[in-house]
């Protein structure tokens, strides 16, 4: 039994992020072709991240009270009528009402899925470390990516609108396998009703413990200040990588495919040289800045460079300091979270850091790219990511 509960988990990992990933390289061509400039696409975008702050800890309390099977089941289907509304749209507010609409079923699945996962193992006997399960489904997670970005990519060049459709159709097919296949016998439905006024106070204790808790430990603190300089500094690159190879040196539709399997690749390549690249220097924190010295290198050489092979070079650069920088960071912030009672409150709180940073990110790229260019928007965010590592190499480590 355990291994048909791993088996599925995995299945699910590869076909999500199958069906949601036909349109990653196109999303931003396609939303400039129905008449969005890069600042709409920005706070399209910015809605989107808005709303995942806003409902996260809510929907996990849903998850907890009425099942993980309901919460992920219906998570798909929002993903997938979110994507189906995209594909129909054609203003600005629609595309907003289908970002808040796929941030609501993105929060019902982030929490469930592995919550279904680690409470079904333990249901059926397992004691083994779940480090190589998470590891295998971030594999599984990156295939999936890689095969839809290209699939999508060239069936963007039919019709910009269509990868769309298909991931639509796809995650609701993906949310009728769930609903046939996905087993809940560990859980017992709670007669607690759920109360969103709760959940709000649940997020509002997690933000004030938390904090709390990190003015007591500085290197805590300092990393999510420096997260949100991170997340601010790559809201540029993530939303105008395609606009710039696209209009700059005029890569087909059906190109940028390749150009995303390419960032894919890199970034599971930084998952895997994380532990070797940290534990070259004495210290950890000196691993991290590192880090994101490649990842600042590679941002502000694409933005000052003007030849195409230079740039995507130091863009994959820039990657691959990022899939370094992931493992990385979760390791240096468990160690020094010494009360476990406090462990998911003080992570759930980095990820509030984080999404803050997007958030202003967001603004910021979108604003700079429209009234001025992309590599000023680039140029930007790496100076800004700069700053903050200067910040953090100051801070003290109890190493």
């Amino acid at each position: 039994m355990q291994k048909k509960i791993i088996n599925l988990y995995l299945s699910f990992s590869f076909f999500f992020n199958l069906s949601i990933s036909f349109f990653f390289a196109t999303y931003v061509i396609f939303l400039q072709s129905k008449g969005m400039n890069l600042l709409q696409t920005n706070l399209i975008n910015f809605c989107f991240m808005a709303s995942i702050f806003v409902l996260e800890l809510p929907t996990g309390s849903f998850a907890d009270v009425f099942g993980r099977k309901k919460s992920i089941i219906g998570g798909c289907l929002a993903l997938g009528f979110s994507m189906i509304v995209y594909f129909i749209s054609e203003s600005f507010w629609l595309f907003v009402l289908a970002e808040v609409i796929g941030a609501f079923g993105h929060t019902l699945i982030s929490g469930a899925k592995d919550a279904w996962l680690v409470d079904s193992l333990n249901h059926h006997g397992h004691t083994d470390n779940l480090q190589s399960i998470f590891k295998k489904e971030l594999s599984y997670k990156q295939i999936g990516v890689i095969v839809g970005s290209l699939i999508g990519a060239q069936i963007g060049e039919w019709n910009i609108a269509l990868p769309w459709l298909f991931s639509g159709i796809s995650m609701i097919l993906v949310s009728i396998f769930l609903s046939f296949k996905l087993k809940e016998d560990y859980f017992t439905a709670s007669q607690e009703k759920f109360s969103f006024r709760g959940a709000v106070g649940l997020m509002r204790n997690t933000i004030r413990e938390g904090f709390c808790f990190g003015i007591k430990n500085q290197p805590i603190l300092f990393l999510m200040l420096f997260s949100i300089f991170f997340a601010f500094a790559i809201q540029g690159m993530n939303m105008q990588w395609s606009v710039l190879f696209k209009d700059k040196f005029s890569v087909k539709i059906n190109q940028l495919g390749f150009i995303y399997f390419g960032i894919s690749f890199v970034m599971l390549l930084g998952n895997q040289f994380s532990g070797k690249i940290t534990n070259f220097f004495h210290l950890e924190k000196d691993g991290l800045i590192v880090s994101q010295l490649l990842t600042a290198i590679g941002i502000i050489m694409a933005a000052i460079l003007g030849s195409f092979i230079p740039v995507l070079i130091f863009f994959y650069l820039h990657e691959f300091g990022r899939g370094v920088f992931g493992p990385a960071k979760q390791t240096y912030l468990n160690k020094r979270i010494t009360n476990n009672e406090k462990r998911a409150t003080i992570l759930s709180l980095d990820q509030m850091f984080m999404h803050l940073g997007a958030l202003l990110g967001l603004l910021f790229s979108g604003y700079l790219a429209e009234k001025f260019s992309i590599p000023i928007s680039w140029l930007s965010g790496g100076i800004i990511l700069c700053l903050g590592i200067l910040i953090f190499s100051k801070i003290k480590n109890e190493e």
